[in-house]
């Protein structure tokens, strides 16, 4: 069925350098006993599955014997129930023809009877045994564990660890379920991090987030949350059965309230089950200083199914009274929320409202707010601030509000909010919180926010400290590059950069303008060390932001695709970051991780994950602090679409832009107009899809950027670019060499269509997919104006011929 991940049979592939069939099985046929043993989750039975197959294959049929807690306290129910004529006739000590080879999964399942019966056969060299054994706590012991314990300790059996799935393993073994292609970069992030090394709950995520996709819902929520008495929901059970009373009460409160760094939770918790939910995967921190923890939202959803709901809420009670308390010098803002949530219900908190300054109540209600705002619940957030009465509001609670306010549209009272923030007493990193967000108002063309009325602001209201300054001089810059004004942008970000005034915030943002624009001017070296300035300005900060790490992956991104080179770490990167975000659950860092795969897929030309991720990117992105980049998003999904036949699709996406927004910025502009050429051109409109290339070019011609610098508008890379060479070839002036117009790989490519190979054929050579070649060649014939495979060929072929003979 479209959008559903099937579950493999059990002659899968086995994946797994811990696990070898073919070994196993030669084992066990040369008469050695094995032994496998893992944790709930790590494939042992569908490895004994495999490995019954290979002994079938081999020839010989294997004795299966079920066990399960139901038959354990029944002697010998597991021998008399196998059905198997061999068994029956092996323990009456008649003669069977060869030694069997006789298969238990679940041994600690086994009673004690069973397997003394086995143990015989085993010693008596009738008998060699397939032993699946689940690993156990600390002291705990059956029958059946001894069996498999003595075995080994004597000599007798082999024994084979099998390991949870590091994220490699967990990848390929994604990639092998039938259906996963549908699946978009961030939803596989989520399904490898919330499996916690289990195969099987990897098996149920995906095909939870396949049946998702197939209803039309978000995969993310559906695989976090799943339905009580789905299969997903029943594996989370399984996975988290073995925990304590106290590891699940543990992972249900550590669950309401992600990001509590480890200082702080050790208050609440003791530490030894916090290491041990650590080392189950349960919990993970971030490898910041703080050691912030979050946990897997599955299984910690899970753990609170089994515990004691009272014992949870009275953890959550006490961290409140604690956090509450006015010599108390830490913060949660998920601790926040939650005692918003119940003031917003009419619930008490300890200490109730009433008796708490109305300070503490105004921070209580703008961290909540901000939460909300994060997530994507605006309405709550505007809510939340509103419990505030007009005269206890403060500077952060507006702020909150008013970003509320415009994620629900209501642009005017959403300014009446901002304006209404007295700049002459707020602290200087909300100073720096307001002018960012007066940029992001200005670029979703809510309102005419232009820098000049921010520094009359500014200045009316005496904030004319070097940091309030330079604030309003960064969104300068940035406006300068959104204006493809690279020289002024770089050099107004890169003052910024060098003041030792400006605070973190604004530097590392410089260092990103400084980055883009470098780029852009050609400059890669100067680029590359912005961005290494960037990632070590938001190192020295003490609590990094969680999207920060994805902000300069998204410039990095954007700067390899005008430099046409992606740096070799970047991938891994990007990769690494993904699984971060997905850990802590920070929906911005998750939407610019899906940006930055999405537009990386593009410039390599694969544009069906392309689709996948920036359409999925678009619909998560409903925050404005992201959602001011979305015609950007727009403009480089329109041309992947094309690309893999989609052009109503592609249609559909360029007309969904606002064009007011568009029209505020020249790259804006630059971007729809290179956009609408190639989608032009992918609904054969060749005529209009020349003059729009021209059009480019007529854009970019005023500003000193390099003419791949297109791509930041168009697709990064997915749309057709074109240089000044191309455009005078249609009238102006022909260039001098065509194939400069291509990368290394199109020329590679075109040489090879000269020779006559198919795209079959060159596929085949290069090691590439049929679609990356068809891919290669469209771009090419696009920007060298040929009108078949042949004439690129042809072109390509005589402009290297002329460039030897220095024609």
């Amino acid at each position: 069925m479209t959008g559903s991940v099937e579950h493999p049979s059990a002659g899968a592939d086995v994946i797994g350098s811990d696990r070898d069939v073919s070994a196993i099985s030669t084992a066990v046929l040369s008469g050695r006993s094995v032994v496998v043993s893992g944790a709930v989750g790590t494939g042992k039975s569908h490895l004994l599955d495999a490995i019954i197959a290979e002994i079938r294959r081999r020839g010989t049929r294997a004795v299966r014997l079920r066990t399960g807690r139901a038959i354990s306290r029944v002697p010998r129910a597991a021998l008399e129930h196998c059905g198997d004529d061999r068994m029956r006739a092996a323990l009456s000590g008649q003669p069977v023809e060869a030694r069997l080879v006789i298969v238990v999964d679940d041994v600690q399942e086994l009673d004690g009877h069973s397997a003394t019966a086995l143990a015989t056969l085993v010693y008596a060299d009738r008998a060699s045994l397939l032993l699946g054994v689940s690993t156990a706590r600390a002291g705990e012991r059956s029958p059946g564990r001894d069996l498999a314990s003595d075995l080994w300790l004597h000599g007798v059996a082999d024994r084979w660890d099998l390991h949870e799935l590091d994220r490699q393993d967990a990848a390929t073994f994604l990639d092998a379920l039938p259906g996963s292609a549908r699946l978009d970069s961030v939803t596989r992030a989520a399904i490898i991090a919330y499996s916690a090394g289990s195969r099987r709950l990897l098996l149920e995520l995906a095909a939870e987030a396949g049946s998702a996709l197939q209803k039309g819902c978000e995969p993310l929520t559906a695989i976090a949350d799943p339905a009580p008495g789905s299969r997903l929901a029943a594996a989370a059970d399984a996975a988290v059965a073995d925990l304590t009373d106290e590891e699940a009460e543990a992972a249900a409160f550590l669950g309401r309230l992600p990001g509590l760094g480890r200082a702080h939770a050790s208050r609440f918790l003791d530490g030894g089950v916090i290491d041990r939910l650590l080392a189950r995967h349960v919990l993970v921190d971030d490898g910041t200083p703080l050691r912030n923890l979050s946990a897997d939202p599955l299984l910690a959803r899970a753990a609170g199914r089994r515990a004691d709901a009272e014992a949870v809420e009275g953890m959550l009670g006490r961290a409140c009274t604690r956090m509450l308390r006015p010599d108390t010098p830490w913060w949660s803002e998920p601790l926040a929320t939650y005692v918003a949530e119940r003031w917003h219900r009419g619930l008490e908190s300890d200490p109730p409202a009433s008796e708490l300054g109305s300070d503490l109540r105004a921070r209580v209600l703008a961290s909540a707010a901000k939460r909300e705002n994060d997530h994507g619940n605006a309405a709550l957030a505007v809510d939340y601030a509103d419990l505030l009465l007009p005269a206890e509001r403060t500077a952060e609670s507006e702020l909150e509000a008013c970003r509320a306010l415009s994620q629900l549209r209501r642009e005017d009272a959403a300014a009446h909010r901002l304006m209404g923030i007295d700049l002459a007493t707020v602290d200087p990193q909300m100073l720096t919180r307001i002018i960012r967000w007066w940029e992001a108002l200005w670029m979703a063309g809510a309102h005419d926010y232009s820098v000049d009325v921010l520094e009359h602001r500014l200045l009316a209201a005496g904030r004319v400290e070097r940091a309030a300054t330079l604030g309003a001089a960064l969104l300068r810059a940035e406006r300068a590059a959104l204006a493809l004004r690279w020289d002024e942008a770089r050099d107004l970000a890169g003052a910024i950069a060098d003041d030792e005034q400006a605070d973190r915030r604004t530097r590392l943002a410089a260092h990103l303008v400084v980055g883009l624009a470098s780029a852009h001017l050609s400059r890669p070296d100067q680029a590359r060390a912005a961005f290494a300035q960037a990632e070590r300005t938001r190192l020295r900060t003490a609590s990094p932001e969680p999207a920060a790490e994805l902000w300069i992956l998204c410039f990095e991104v954007l700067a390899s695709a005008v430099e046409e080179s992606e740096p070799d770490t970047l991938a891994d990167r990007v990769t690494t970051a993904l699984a971060g975000a997905v850990r802590g659950g920070d929906p911005l860092a998750l939407a610019l991780a899906g940006m930055c795969t999405g537009v990386l897929a593009a410039g390599r030309g694969d544009h069906e994950t392309a689709v996948l991720d920036l359409s999925s990117t678009g619909r998560r992105a409903s925050l404005l602090a992201v959602g001011r980049w979305l015609p950007l998003l727009h403009f480089t999904l329109a041309p992947a679409l094309g690309f893999v036949g989609r052009d109503r699709d592609a249609r559909t996406v360029l007309e969904s832009v606002d064009s007011a927004v568009v029209d505020r910025s020249a790259m804006f502009r630059l971007a729809r107009t290179n956009a609408e050429a190639f989608v032009r051109l992918a609904e054969a409109d060749e005529a209009g899809s020349r003059r729009g290339r021209v059009a480019v070019l007529e854009l970019t011609r005023p500003h000193r950027s390099r003419a791949a610098s297109t791509r930041l508008a168009s697709g990064f890379g997915s749309a057709p670019q074109e240089d000044a060479r191309h455009v005078d070839r249609l009238g102006r002036r022909a260039p001098r060499y065509v194939a400069d117009d291509l990368t290394r790989r199109e020329r590679e490519i075109a040489l090879l269509v000269e020779q006559g190979l198919s795209n079959r054929e060159i596929a085949v050579r290069l090691f590439l997919s049929v679609r990356t070649v068809e891919s290669h060649v469209y771009q090419a014939r696009t920007k060298v104006n040929a009108g078949s495979r042949r004439e690129l060929g042809r072109l390509v072929a005589d402009d290297l011929r002329r460039r030897r003979h220095g024609a």
